[in-house]
């Protein structure tokens, strides 16, 4: 397995900010990912990571369900993926996402062919040199875009905290007045009481 695969799941993950816990969101989640039929799990791939239908091809050609089985899941999580990190982050970090992804696809296929001898190996690596650099520009794309919503979250936080602090305030400073004011309205329901 190349690096790329290895880090991809740890990078999503501390991405997206999911939380480790709750079966609720896991299970939302997990009904996210697996709700697409194969052909438009098919059709998505064709027009955004046709790459990716290859190995597909591959797992046919060679009658090996186990691979075509492997292939269904990578992908109907890979779609599933992208819609997430659409809804959450919007579809800049979508649209980096899916250029991560290939790029890590065309690597690997480049990788492949440099240890099978295919090809000129100068040029394959060059290619795989630009493929590796356009992978790590998406990923930079996708966490500034998820260190802009963590930025604007932040801010918002902080200004609620800040009108939090002025209303204690305010309660700190006039606190006599509003105790004394909470009184008269309490007297006030006594005395309404024993004039009936």
């Amino acid at each position: 397995m190349n690096s790329f695969k290895q880090i991809l799941p740890i990078i999503l993950t501390l991405l997206l900010n999911l939380p480790a816990s709750g079966d609720d969101h896991g299970e939302e989640e997990d009904r996210h990912l697996n709700r697409r039929t194969n052909a438009e799990i098919t059709s998505f791939l064709e027009k955004h990571v046709p790459e990716a239908l290859e190995r597909l091809r591959d797992a046919t050609h060679e009658e090996d369900e186990e691979a075509e089985q492997e292939f269904w899941h990578d992908a109907r999580h890979l779609v599933g993926e992208y819609f997430l990190i659409r809804e959450d982050l919007g579809p800049e970090a979508a649209k980096a996402f899916l250029g991560m992804r290939r790029g890590e696809l065309v690597a690997d296929q480049l990788t492949e062919a440099l240890h099978e001898g295919d090809g000129n190996r100068e040029e394959l690596e060059k290619e795989l040199h630009e493929a590796i650099a356009q992978h790590l520009e998406f990923h930079l794309e996708l966490e500034r875009v998820a260190l802009n919503r963590d930025r604007a979250e932040l801010e918002e936080r902080v200004q609620e905290i800040e009108e939090r602090a002025r209303e204690l305030e305010e309660l700190a400073t006039h606190h006599q007045e509003i105790a004394r004011e909470e009184l008269e309205d309490r007297l006030g329901d006594d005395e309404d009481d024993e004039d009936e």
